[in-house]
């Protein structure tokens, strides 16, 4: 018999990751307080123990086990400093909240609304980057018009994923399709012309756009022709032109500096990076250097060169992987993106899923994406979102699904 304890654990866990889904958007800290919070809250539910059972034999979830044991074990042959290790384990431990988030997130109600709260907040910070390049607002860094609640490298990640988002549901709904359709010009006008995402949010909504047109029918070919006139029109209503051009120049900048080699510069700094964790990977190649043990390692191997910079990460996570787990650690890691897709073909929120895979690749290529607090949030939160949906193996299990009351 549910107690009322366990009742409120379970409506305080559905509260928390609606609060989630409005706080990835806005704010880190307040994500990770409600995410911590709902991780927590389910383990007094009454179902606790049945619902982990069936969660941990999910292939994706014994995957990120496996993962984490191995990064816990690199502190043994690691001479890295103590509190980076730390770090380093802390993070990728968060992984382990996946299966604590599934159960909560089987209502279907629950689910839409955390879906919901978070493209709100994703349409707000669109809007609030359009107020501000009109000089109406004044938040973030004064010169670029994207840098509302986060970096542009974060905003990337949460704008091209509402943009798909709002994709989807423009698809699937007939109700709401024009405003869908108007918010998402809104936040395609912020990508491309705002900076909000900067070179990364080009490339994330790209191929988001591409995955959607090929797993849709052929009829979103036109309304794709459509939205790009629409999008033209836009851009050249709000003399954009000029925004695009600086985009054009940054970028012929930093290609001409990096030929000559200044690696004071983004990419020059950023390919100089990736060329000692490549050396550092080929040293250690089975193993590793252990957990934590990049930043001192780079450190003693570029020390004496010009421009040094003290650098605690590689920005480039699948060479961090092969730096500090060699290449035991990057097959387990392959093994967990391959479960990843495995499991796609099985779940109700199909094409979300396959967004979060995307999204989860081109972040681990281009930057740290699991061991970036709001990155990583996102992945877990969207993962268990779409796990949620994964049907019972046995409609005569003996486990009763876990069914939340929308707050």
């Amino acid at each position: 018999m549910t107690t009322p304890f366990q009742r409120f654990a379970l409506l305080l866990t559905q509260t928390s990751l609606i609060l989630t889904g409005l706080c990835l958007p806005l704010s880190t800290t307040a994500t990770d307080i409600f995410i911590t919070t709902a991780a927590i809250a389910f383990l007094f539910t009454d179902e606790v123990f049945s619902q982990l059972r069936v969660q941990l034999q999910q292939p994706l979830v014994i995957a990120c086990v496996i993962f984490l044991l191995w990064i816990a074990l690199g502190v043994f042959w690691s001479s890295g400093p103590w509190y980076l290790q730390a770090h380093d384990i802390y993070k990728f431990s968060k992984l382990l909240m996946i299966p604590l988030l599934i159960p909560p997130l089987i209502n279907p109600a629950v689910r839409r609304q955390c879906i919901t709260a978070f493209l709100i907040m994703t349409i707000l910070t669109a809007v609030l980057s359009i107020m501000k390049w009109q000089e109406w607002i004044n938040i973030g860094h004064p010169q670029d018009f994207g840098d509302i609640f986060h970096n542009h490298y974060k905003e990337a990640f949460i704008l091209s994923l509402g943009a798909y988002i709002l994709l989807l549901r423009m698809r699937d709904e007939k109700k709401w399709k024009f405003y869908y359709l108007f918010y998402f010009s809104l936040i395609t006008f912020d990508i491309f012309c705002l900076t909000g995402g900067g070179k990364l949010g080009y490339l994330l909504y790209i191929f988001l756009l591409f995955v959607f047109i090929i797993q849709s029918s052929s009829r979103w070919l036109y309304y794709g022709s459509i939205f790009g006139v629409i999008s033209l029109f836009i851009f050249a209503s709000f003399k954009a032109q000029q925004m695009i051009s600086l985009r054009e120049e940054t970028l012929y900048d930093l290609v001409v500096y990096f030929k000559v080699n200044d690696h004071s510069r983004s990419l020059g700094e950023r390919m100089k990076i990736l060329k000692t964790a490549w050396l550092i990977f080929t040293h250690n190649l089975i193993i590793g250097s252990g957990t934590g043990t990049f930043a001192s390692d780079y450190r003693r191997l570029t020390l004496d060169q010009h421009h040094y910079m003290e650098v605690k990460t590689t920005h480039n996570e699948l060479l961090l992987i092969a730096a500090q787990w060699g290449s035991i650690g990057l097959l387990l890691f392959f093994i967990l993106v391959l479960m990843h897709g495995k499991t796609i073909s099985k779940l109700e929120e199909k094409d979300l899923s396959k967004g979060i895979l995307i999204i989860l690749i081109v972040g681990v290529v281009s930057n740290n994406f699991l061991l970036t607090s709001l990155t990583q949030h996102l992945y877990i939160y969207f993962t268990a979102l779409t796990l949620a949906t994964l049907p019972p193996k046995s409609e005569k299990s003996d486990t009763i699904p876990l069914q939340l009351t929308a707050a």
